[in-house]
């Protein structure tokens, strides 16, 4: 994919270098960085990406996404507002919007959650068959949560 389908999609703040450049995978490790990446430099609890920069350029990045401006010659630079939502909408882009093909339900409530959940569960993992026997489908099971737990109350 070329870097300016990408820039389509996601607001970026300066572009530094050429958009006319291929990105064939898009990383936040630079460990995982080969030629004509993209690379998103993530502010971390314990490291900062923005620290291997210059390790994901040796190592073949074409595109650094970086919170603070960096120049080089031998990349094209994105200064962004936040390598985060950034790294969210390049890589939907980049994946073609996996999520839209995802098919979502909730149940919620205070009683029969896990019961709702457990049948919904049962019948989504059995297709009839022509002759009325049943076989197993590919559908994902469905998992209850009890936010009650996690939930705290305003008195």
């Amino acid at each position: 994919m070329q870097l300016k389908t990408l820039l389509a999609t996601t607001p970026v703040r300066q572009v530094f270098g050429s958009v006319d450049r291929p990105v064939e995978n898009i990383a936040y490790d630079s460990r995982r960085v080969q030629r004509h990446t993209m690379f998103v430099a993530l502010r971390g609890e314990k490291s900062d990406g923005h620290q291997f920069i210059g390790q994901a350029i040796d190592k073949g990045a074409s595109v650094i996404v970086a919170e603070r401006e960096q120049k080089d010659p031998r990349v094209t630079s994105l200064l962004v507002e936040n390598t985060r939502t950034a790294l969210a909408d390049f890589s939907a882009t980049f994946y073609g919007y996996p999520a839209r093909k995802l098919k979502l339900a909730a149940v919620t409530g205070t009683n029969g959650k896990t019961t709702t959940t457990r049948l919904i569960a049962t019948l989504a993992h059995r297709n009839p068959g022509s002759n009325g026997s049943s076989e197993r489908s590919t559908a994902t099971p469905v998992v209850s949560v009890d936010r009650s737990r996690y939930h705290r109350s305003g008195k």
